[in-house]
């Protein structure tokens, strides 16, 4: 017996819904079994399945079915083997953890945010606390954050820093010399 065999059964219309909404809730939680989920308006198959995890009948009709995640998960433990993490992520993906990564890309900020603050030019120049705002603002920041690059707002800070710094009596510069690093 090939081991999808266990839980091919929960593929069937009669637990989608209720599959979406654990997914749902566990990956909104951070994988937490607490709570509920519903399934609005149940068919037959579908009332038949959640009386059948939850032991408890409802009759034909009934608008709103609820199940403890708990209760979920031991049904699918006692039915396939697997928790409901584990069989959420054999029939589809593996279970994103939003909290974290939420938390995650706001540390990313907040360590972006800090490293541009560092400049001296934040404290001695209103037009470059001006620009790292709007960085902040236009979602400059959170995009850098989302996909991890440090080095487009490091170079920048660098670039205006060396700009900032030159004496005015120097010559202008060539384009390609604002690409080769430059000592603080």
């Amino acid at each position: 017996m090939c081991p999808e065999s266990r839980w091919i059964g929960t593929r069937g219309p009669e637990y989608r819904r209720l599959l979406t909404a654990a997914r749902k809730s566990l990956e909104r939680t951070g994988g937490q079994l607490t709570g509920r989920i519903s399934v609005v308006d149940p068919d037959d198959t579908e009332r038949m399945a959640i009386i059948g995890i939850t032991g408890v009948h409802q009759p034909a009709g009934t608008k709103r079915m609820t199940v403890r995640l708990t209760d979920l998960d031991a049904a699918l433990d006692r039915a396939t083997g697997l928790n409901l993490a584990d069989l959420l992520a054999a029939l589809g993906e593996p279970l994103r953890n939003r909290p974290a990564a939420a938390a995650t890309l706001a540390a990313a900020r907040v360590a972006l945010t800090e490293a541009a603050e560092g400049s001296l030019l934040n404290q001695s120049f209103l037009w470059y606390r001006t620009w790292l705002a709007s960085l902040i603002r236009d979602g400059t920041i959170t995009r850098l954050a989302n996909v991890g690059d440090r080095t487009a707002l490091d170079q920048a800070v660098r670039l205006l820093e060396y700009l900032a710094t030159r004496p005015a009596d120097t010559p202008p510069i060539a384009l390609p010399a604002l690409g080769r690093p430059h000592n603080r």
